[in-house]
């Protein structure tokens, strides 16, 4: 951390005493938006839970919004921060059709949902349960669904969770079960991987894989598989969005960094 945005910064900035990082529309293959010198879209957040504290938000106060001064008429300015909440799920939701993934987004709490079928709870067996053991149920539950989501193992899952591979196996399962057009989906893309070798996303950008060999290749390419087309729509819309925040700051003397 300190040698990425301290020392790593330090080295960014420019004459004028700011810095100016680069926009990398073309840097990933999903069309992920990157940057460098610095990586702004890395910076990270406060980390806390439970007794499990990193106060790597501090980071953050490193940088500035353009002070006052005479050449922008004594204006105070501050830097805001916009993003979509759980865009890649609802991009999820938008190329399966999964019904059950939509009403869980609008509910307000998807997690929750999430992880009363991950873990088999009845409704009266939620309730009963502490917040303190609501919140750890919602927690585990993004590992399970994030993780799935971004093709990861059942031991993947299991590391994280710290559980038996059996357990995270039923997670896992929980999962596919409660959102089954979503499992079709992630099963029948992985089959045309092997099988076609690319894939186009719902905004059109293609990704040819054309070595789905055995082993560590075949499994990289098959979590690729099923990330690259939500990842790339999400990524699309997002970029859609900045340019029609970018129109209304322009009226607001504000502008995107």
């Amino acid at each position: 951390m300190i040698n990425t945005y301290l020392f790593g910064v330090e080295d960014d900035i420019k004459r004028d005493g700011r810095i100016h990082p680069t926009a990398m529309l073309h840097g990933t293959v999903t069309g992920r938006l990157s940057f460098r010198d610095p990586p702004m879209q890395t910076i990270p957040k406060d980390y806390i839970y439970k007794d499990d504290v990193a106060d790597l938000g501090m980071i953050r106060s490193l940088f500035a919004a353009t002070p006052p001064s005479e050449a922008n008429g004594w204006a105070e300015y501050e830097i805001m921060e916009a993003d979509h909440s759980q865009i890649e799920l609802y991009m999820a939701a938008f190329v399966s059709g999964d019904q059950q993934l939509w009403e869980d987004l609008r509910s307000g709490d998807l997690h929750a949902r999430a992880a009363k079928a991950m873990f088999h709870l009845t409704e009266e067996a939620w309730d009963a349960l502490s917040q303190d053991s609501r919140d750890l149920h919602r927690f585990n539950s993004k590992f399970v669904t994030y993780g799935t989501m971004y093709g990861r193992s059942v031991v993947a899952v299991a590391t994280e969770l710290h559980c038996s591979i059996q357990e995270a196996d039923g997670f896992v399962r929980g999962f596919f079960n409660r959102y089954k057009d979503y499992s079709k989906w992630w099963h029948e893309t992985q089959r045309k991987v092997l099988t076609e070798g690319e894939l186009v996303s719902a905004t059109g950008r293609k990704r040819r894989f054309r070595l789905t060999l055995p082993g560590a290749d075949r499994a990289s390419a098959l979590r690729m598989a099923v990330n690259f087309p939500l990842q790339c729509p999400a990524s699309d819309n997002t970029l859609a969005a900045l340019i029609e925040l970018h129109r209304t700051l322009a009226r607001l003397d504000s502008y995107v960094l």
